[in-house]
């Protein structure tokens, strides 16, 4: 019985492709698992522009497969899993990484704000919640 193609990889055209809904869940539980696990090994992954973007494709590619696959519903599910709150896992993680993160004094309110999309990416954040991370943040940081 042959085994079924799960994935391509064509370096000719820096193409990387996934068939199957399983892999692109599975390869979103590992960017989750790298960006927010408590004892991080590499920590420049948690806070790479590069990282958060490629994660927020997959989020993109994975949610518009599970739609096509089970129905709009699915992407409801998603979309309520991807708002974040500071009852998430997720959000104390990063909470942490900030904690030991010694340039956050010296980061304005933008910055601030824009670390914080990164670190936290691919969740959804709104104005308020960005807000309340800093605030928690530089209430640790006094």
């Amino acid at each position: 019985m042959a085994a079924k193609q799960i994935l391509e990889l064509d370096l000719m055209s820096n193409r990387f492709t996934l068939f199957d809904l399983q892999s692109l869940n599975d390869l979103q539980r590992v960017f989750r698992e790298a960006k927010f696990c408590r004892l991080a090994d590499d920590e420049e992954i948690t806070d790479s522009p590069r990282v958060a973007a490629l994660y927020e494709e997959l989020m993109t590619e994975l949610i518009a497969k599970d739609i096509a696959a089970n129905g709009e519903d699915k992407g409801g599910n998603w979309l309520r899993w991807l708002m974040i709150t500071e009852k998430r896992d997720e959000w104390k993680v990063a909470l942490e990484r900030v904690h030991a993160h010694s340039a956050w004094r010296t980061y304005s309110v933008e910055q601030k704000a824009d670390y914080v999309k990164v670190l936290l990416s691919p969740f959804t954040l709104t104005e308020e919640a960005v807000a309340h991370f800093i605030a928690q943040s530089d209430a640790h940081h006094r």
